[in-house]
């Protein structure tokens, strides 16, 4: 095919939402890997507090990853099959 071409590379693609799934998967909050401390200090159990606080929206962001994740798996069928018709109707208007 003669000109400019442009395609969908599917690879590249998948090997971006592959990092991306990663990430999210180390996403992973440690507060359950804190050493039980028995102390009462106000400090510590404000310092705890906010801490159980992060770890519920490192959570909640993950959980929206994954639904981010999902949208650009579908995505990508879509891309896929734009890809293929475009280049379809391109050989047909090329008569090739």
């Amino acid at each position: 095919m003669s000109g400019l071409e442009v395609q969908f590379n599917i690879l590249n693609y998948e090997v971006a939402v592959s990092q991306l799934q990663n990430k999210v998967n180390s996403l992973t909050p440690e507060t359950d890997k804190l050493p039980a401390i028995a102390s009462q200090a106000i400090t510590l159990q404000a310092y705890r507090s906010r801490l159980d606080i992060v770890g519920e929206l490192l959570q909640s962001y993950r959980r929206l990853l994954e639904k981010d994740l999902v949208a650009l798996r579908d995505a990508r069928e879509s891309l896929t099959e734009t890809d293929r018709s475009l280049a379809g109707s391109a050989s047909s208007l090329l008569g090739q």
